[in-house]
């Protein structure tokens, strides 16, 4: 195995922290808005001049530290961490649009530095077109895998990601499609953006089935990537990481075993946010797919939808309802959540982590959900929840500081494990809780399991 004390290769990305700091993040947005409308108004004569082409490498790479700014602004709450992602997302369609209308011009004596930024340029369109939550651009795709195919030998049957220009872009992009970014918080995202740059030189492709084939993709004839459970039976190219998961592996165990290894400890982010990216890819460079727990059921029906910890607590803690809830239209049921989805193109998709009351719209009781997947495509958006509680108890709780009121999500048994949310902040790591249920008092003992989600914390207690 190699050294998986593999540093980052620089590539102008989102963890370049060397430009200014204390940039709003409204000013930084406008600075991107600014150079996005710039890449439009570039014309490209029909053979262009060298000035021209430096002049769209110069924007390029202005704008790659324009979005670094994006992303290192501080978060005062002025700009939603949405509308930053989105932001990003738009200025990489522009460019990549720009680096398309100059290889159409240019043809096929292009140089490989040109080929080479217009992969670079539809990969990075890729990888925040998943975070931003879009469904996989056909477009796009088809002209990278037209770049792909220009650079290959007769006879080429492995693609490694020691390779560089064209084929290395062409491996990262397949890195991030399979990474499944729509799932990720920011913070986690930017961890996996790290990490498929870390584990590019273990990422192959090959034209026969190798172990640990995630993906099959053809990209002149199928130019979408596709989970291939039966590599034997599909035609083109085989996407393997195997040998990354290996490294992953490494990394999992030093992360878990509380170091932090070289290449991540430059301190962005902490283990756990480390960590957290790690596992992710693990489950989703796996030769399996993730599964899910329970089957789900189609349904052709609406949810109501009250979101955010604060509005949450109004729908539990009165008889009358005084939240105005959204209406999502239900796709399928299971025991662990709800498939829906926003039938109207310019809806707000909400945030990952969102803490959410929902009930059937014919029904009586609400329940407790976290928003876990969201997608955007043409017609709307589409969400997955998954169900915390479907009869969650909101009681009265004291840690010795002050009174609060905190959620249940399962029955208060005496010996046994109890899930609890309440505002962000609002628990104490080590302290007991003592909760008072139908008339009777009973104490708490934190167990040291915790997750944080958008304005709320989940905490894991024994009850004594």
């Amino acid at each position: 195995m190699k050294d998986a004390n593999v540093a980052g290769n620089g590539r102008g990305s989102a963890f370049d922290f060397t430009l200014t700091h204390g940039l709003r993040s409204s000013d930084a947005l406008e600075r991107l808005s600014v150079l996005s409308e710039d890449l439009k108004a570039l014309q490209f004569s029909s053979t262009p001049s060298t000035r021209e082409i430096q002049h769209l490498y110069a924007l390029d790479d202005e704008l790659r530290r324009a979005v670094s700014q994006v992303l290192s602004a501080p978060d005062e709450g002025e700009v939603p961490v949405l509308d930053r992602v989105e932001g990003v997302r738009s200025a990489h369609v522009v460019l990549f649009d720009a680096y398309r209308s100059l290889a159409r011009n240019v043809g096929r004596v292009a140089d490989p530095a040109l080929l080479a930024r217009y992969s670079a340029a539809g990969t990075e369109r890729i990888k925040w077109h998943g975070h931003a939550r879009h469904i996989p651009d056909e477009v796009v795709w088809s002209e990278i895998g037209a770049l792909f195919a220009s650079t290959l030998n007769a006879g080429a049957g492995m693609v490694v990601g020691h390779d560089e220009g064209v084929r290395q872009e062409y491996l990262r992009a397949l890195g991030f499609h399979s990474a499944a970014l729509e799932q990720l918080s920011l913070p986690v995202f930017l961890a996996v953006d790290r990490l498929v740059t870390i584990a590019l030189p273990f990422l192959v492709m090959v034209r026969e089935p190798l172990p640990c084939v995630c993906y099959v993709i053809d990209p002149l004839n199928a130019p979408l990537p596709r989970r291939s459970t039966r590599p034997g039976s599909a035609q083109g190219w085989f996407f393997s990481s195997a040998a990354a998961l290996e490294l992953l592996a490494e990394l999992a165990e030093q992360l878990r075993q509380g170091a932090l290894p070289a290449g991540l400890d430059d301190g962005n982010f902490p283990a756990l946010t480390w960590l957290a990216a790690v596992v992710h890819l693990q489950r989703h460079w796996s030769p399996s797919p993730p599964l899910r727990r329970f089957r789900r059921h189609s349904v052709a029906a609406h949810l109501l939808v009250v979101s955010g910890f604060d509005a949450v607590v109004k729908v539990f803690d009165s008889d009358v309802l005084d939240v105005e809830p959204e209406v999502w239209v239900i796709r399928d049921l299971s025991r662990g959540g709800v498939g829906a989805a926003i039938d109207d193109p310019a809806a707000s998709a909400p945030e990952l982590g969102s803490l959410l009351a929902v009930r059937p719209q014919d029904g009586d009781s609400w329940h407790l959900g976290i928003v876990r997947r969201v997608r955007r495509s043409e017609g709307g958006v589409e969400i997955g929840v998954e169900t915390l509680s479907q009869r969650p108890f909101f009681v009265s709780a004291d840690d010795g500081r002050a009174p609060l009121k905190v959620f249940l999500c399962d029955q208060p048994l005496r010996g046994e494990a109890v899930r609890v949310v309440a505002g962000a902040g609002a628990l104490q790591v080590d302290t007991p809780l003592f909760i008072t249920s139908e008339g009777a008092i009973q104490k708490l003992k934190p167990l040291d399991i915790s997750m944080s989600g958008e304005g709320f914390d989940l905490r894991v207690y024994q009850v004594l």
